[in-house]
């Protein structure tokens, strides 16, 4: 039975084609592997620019926080804190909502009587589960409020949190670009052998 690389093979295809066909089944064109087999294969891979455009965005933060007069700081640590605040409650209402279901599931299950003796493992099997979901799913005591910070600190978590994220966006870049070149050599030598 041909397979979807050698399905061609009886309609003609030619050997150069055939190799590609079956180089997305390797790592520099894997991602192609679901492609139409006719699909045309890349001579260069270019990296994404995600990681690139999160690091200009973070740098551009940084320039803003930087030159950031201590009132407005106080003001941003003021509106951080509301956002938190609402979110904080928000969880914690979600939270009750859903113990609430689950307690009122756990009320229905321990008051079903299985109707033979080989149904009571799913009994306790469901009454498990539930008690499982709200150790879980409703366990608050991890959940800290948020705090008000004054100005000054809000500005300096904020300042070294953009620099974090400027380093790892800078090195994410940079592996991006390692890999697309590392892929695109491997294509420019696989067409080569080809003579394409």
């Amino acid at each position: 039975m041909a397979t979807g690389y050698t399905s061609e093979i009886a309609n003609g295809i030619s050997f150069e084609k055939f190799v590609l066909q079956c180089a997305r089944a390797f790592g520099a064109l894997i991602s192609m592997r679901d492609d139409p087999w006719d699909a045309e294969i890349p001579n260069e891979f270019v990296p994404s620019d995600y990681h690139k455009n999160e690091m200009l965005a973070r740098e551009e933060e940084l320039g803003s926080l930087m030159s950031m007069p201590e009132e407005w700081a106080n003001e941003q640590a003021a509106m951080q804190y509301e956002k938190e605040w609402l979110a904080y409650n928000k969880h914690l209402i979600n939270v009750a909502n859903i113990k609430d279901k689950y307690l009122s599931m756990l009320i229905k299950v321990k008051a079903w009587q299985p109707p033979t003796v080989d149904h009571n493992e799913l009994k306790e099997f469901m009454i498990k589960q539930i008690v499982d979901s709200i150790n879980w799913d409703c366990d608050i005591s991890h959940v800290e409020s948020p705090v008000l910070l004054d100005g000054k600190t809000w500005l300096a978590e904020r300042i070294d949190s953009c620099s974090w994220d400027i380093n790892y966006h800078a090195k994410e870049y940079q592996k991006e670009v390692d890999r697309c070149a590392v892929r695109t050599l491997w294509i420019v030598d696989l067409k080569k052998s080809l003579f394409l």
